[in-house]
């Protein structure tokens, strides 16, 4: 085969003064392979690949790029999450009745004080937390999501609250890291 047609299929021509910093792969040995006197060097994703299954670790952390992407093994605990909204929605709104001018001022402290509190459990998410709080007076609120991501990592906590008048809707979303 000529050095071209080597190249296309991914072989690739390693100096044999080179120094190797790590552990040599060379398949074949030279002159046993399809392209004489070259050794085959495999690309930088496969070793990447590669560790990744030695490691035993995720394998769809292979992004497209073909760099394997580093995801941790910590879940989100929607219990936790749960305590925590609920915590900063007593915190911030407790036994108040609705009054329209302190509502920005509740919503601004129900997700700071819960993104405080996630944060404050030092574990590898990054968090998007919203609030709705809403009069009670007959009408009707529905809201949707939906989020593509990995399920048994990520995950959402929805608290829905309510006093004699209004309502406060609380969504949390983890996304590790």
């Amino acid at each position: 085969m000529a050095e071209d047609e080597c190249q296309a299929i991914g072989w690739s021509r390693v100096s044999r003064n080179r120094r190797q910093t790590g552990p040599a792969f060379v398949l074949p040995p030279p002159g046993a392979g399809p392209c004489p006197g070259v050794h085959w060097a495999p690309p930088l994703w496969l070793l990447a690949l590669l560790l990744q299954v030695l490691r035993g670790e995720d394998m769809r952390g292979v992004v497209a790029s073909g760099w394997p992407r580093r995801r941790s093994r910590a879940s989100f605990l929607v219990d936790e999450v749960s305590s925590i909204i609920k915590e900063a929605i007593e915190g911030a709104i407790g036994g108040n009745a609705y009054q329209h001018s302190k509502v920005n001022q509740w919503t601004t402290s129900v997700v700071e004080q819960t993104l405080s509190q996630l944060t404050k459990l030092g574990k590898p998410f990054k968090y998007i937390v919203t609030c709705v709080i809403m009069q009670k007076n007959g009408a009707g609120l529905h809201t949707a999501s939906s989020c593509f991501w990995d399920n048994s990592s990520d995950g959402t906590c929805t608290v829905r609250w309510e006093n004699k008048t209004m309502y406060c809707i609380v969504s949390a979303f983890g996304l590790a890291l």
